[in-house]
């Protein structure tokens, strides 16, 4: 092989080898949701990041959810300030109980206050730091919340 040949081969190689890092730091982030203090049983978090990736949780039947990235980096959240919200609804029915069954095709009922399902609205935000991060969300049903960090 010729050298440019073999420096074309290096480059190449470097620059793929290169481009598979991890992505930007990230931290831990898990914890458990409240509405009026009772656990939240269903529904998802989802993370806004002032830089980076969002990341998403599923909250499971104890109220315990754990936040992985939005792509194939994997478990943790984009280290920096972070907006949250928690999403929480059942599908309603079309019996004319609830006004927006035929605007969401049946209806959506919040569990959770509608304001919490968007990270812009919500008004719940923390710092993802490199330690674990561990949050108890506290929400009310009058469209109050707070996160802490245990």
């Amino acid at each position: 092989m010729n050298s440019s040949i073999k420096l074309g081969c290096l480059i190449a190689f470097l620059a793929l080898v290169g481009g598979c890092d991890s992505g930007p730091p990230k931290g831990v982030v898990r914890g458990t949701v409240q509405l009026d203090g009772q656990p939240v049983t269903q529904g998802a978090i989802w993370l806004l990041p002032d830089a980076g990736r969002g990341g998403n949780g599923e909250i499971k039947a104890d109220g315990s959810f754990e936040i992985a990235t939005m792509d194939t980096e994997g478990v943790g959240a984009v280290l920096g300030r972070t907006r949250l919200a928690v999403i929480c609804y059942t599908e309603g029915t079309t019996d004319g109980s609830n006004p927006d069954a035929a605007r969401y095709g049946g209806g959506k009922q919040w569990i959770v206050p509608e304001k919490f399902a968007s990270p812009l609205t919500s008004g719940l935000e923390f710092e993802v730091t490199p330690e674990e991060n561990v949050l108890k969300i506290e929400l009310t049903s009058d469209g109050t919340g707070k996160i802490t960090k245990e």
